[in-house]
């Protein structure tokens, strides 16, 4: 599913980049143009991934070796999910339209009364009918579909999107090809990203129940960790392509920086509390001591990743801003699948391997990101604008 999620972000930043990029330079009609575009592919979009994932769910639950007794609520759980794919992907098309012109207050506000209906729908259906993973899963179909509804009424209350009306969704090839050239690198990097985690998922799978389980425990703490440079980087995306098409180019610069030092304080305090409390996170998610344990050294290792990832999150972005996707794609490639996945899959085999170490795989893959990212800013490409070429 996160898999899915980095596909349907990818594409949608693109069309951010591109609608701040005409923003920003006050081309109005490009924008409509681009927002009448997104509307019909990613409609298109939506149905595709559905049917797909209903389709090879079974197959990747069997691939990453997922213990018997969680393949059949693992795959209740995923087909269920697939069913809402057309909500997941509208209210993030909404979200990027609404980003790429300036509005992020709104999609956050609505994406917090989501996740609220999730919480309570959460409580109903697995607490009081007690329905499982399935209940979790009809849960965040129900938020979803939710928050496309707070964003459509707004929109039609409000407005803001540039005089946009659906008389004006009609479809245009040269802004579709603008968008999978913005992109589909980004949802490329995203999606073999994710599969080297489901790669490493089996990896570590294949080290007994107790590291599944916390690897499971870790993962929803380590998301919660990169919300904020997750969020920032939009941001940093979003502002930094505004100001490309304004020219102001200096403006760009510190909206990175800006974003990388919150991004960098947060984690870094986040870290701190992990690597001296980290079983107080852990112990959240599970009463099994030897889990507890488990994810929590886990954490420590793995979290240097994050504070490490601060950086990357935001110099990606700023390179995205500018239209230039393919260095962050081929750097994130390289990280992952030459250092990421074979570093964790040797320490999973040193002798007495545990959790901690195999956790150093990530912040490992992560200084040949950094090593890359700076050097490629000192090369000044960046500063070539894809989109208007100038």
């Amino acid at each position: 599913m996160q898999a899915v999620i980095g596909i349907i972000f990818g594409f949608t930043s693109g069309g951010t980049v591109i609608i701040g990029q005409y923003f920003g330079a006050d081309k109005k009609k490009c924008v409509r143009d681009v927002i009448g575009t997104m509307i019909i592919l990613f409609g298109l979009f939506s149905l595709i991934i559905t049917v797909v994932l209903f389709f090879i769910a079974n197959p990747f639950i069997e691939f990453l070796r997922t213990p018997k007794e969680a393949v059949n609520f693992t795959l209740q759980y995923v087909v269920t999910c697939s069913f809402g794919i057309l909500f997941l992907v509208a209210y993030n098309v909404l979200a990027a339209i609404l980003r790429g012109l300036g509005d992020s207050k709104t999609p956050m506000k609505f994406i917090i009364l989501a996740c609220c209906i999730n919480i309570v729908c959460d409580f109903i259906l697995i607490g009081f009918f007690k329905m499982g993973p399935m209940g979790a899963a009809i849960a965040t179909i129900f938020a979803q579909f939710c928050a496309v509804l707070f964003c459509f009424f707004h929109i039609k209350k409000h407005g803001g999107l540039c005089d946009f009306t659906f008389k004006d969704t009609v479809f245009s090839k040269m802004e579709a090809w603008n968008i999978f050239k913005i992109g589909a690198p980004m949802a490329v990097a995203i999606v073999l990203i994710d599969i080297s985690f489901l790669i490493m998922t089996g990896i570590i799978n294949s080290m007994g129940l107790i590291a599944s389980a916390s690897l499971g425990v870790a993962e929803r703490l380590l998301w919660f960790s990169y919300i904020i440079p997750e969020s920032l980087s939009a941001a940093v995306a979003a502002m930094t392509a505004q100001n490309v098409g304004a020219s102001q180019h200096q403006r760009a610069k510190k909206c990175f920086l800006v974003g990388f030092l919150i991004s960098l304080a947060f984690e870094l305090v986040l870290y701190i509390f992990i690597f001296f409390k980290g079983e107080l996170l852990t112990a959240i998610f599970t009463t099994d001591p030897d889990v507890i344990k488990c994810s929590a050294d886990y954490m420590r290792s793995f979290g240097i990743e994050c504070v490490i990832g601060s950086f990357i999150f935001n110099i990606n972005s700023f390179f995205i801003g500018y239209g230039h996707t393919t260095f962050p794609v081929v750097h994130s490639i390289m990280a992952t699948f030459l250092v990421r996945i074979p570093m964790s899959y040797y320490l999973s085999k040193l002798p007495n391997a545990t959790m901690f170490e195999v956790g150093f795989a990530a912040p490992l893959a992560s200084l040949l990101s950094v090593i890359m990212c700076i050097f490629y800013y000192k090369t000044g490409k960046w500063r070539i604008n894809k989109l208007f070429n100038k």
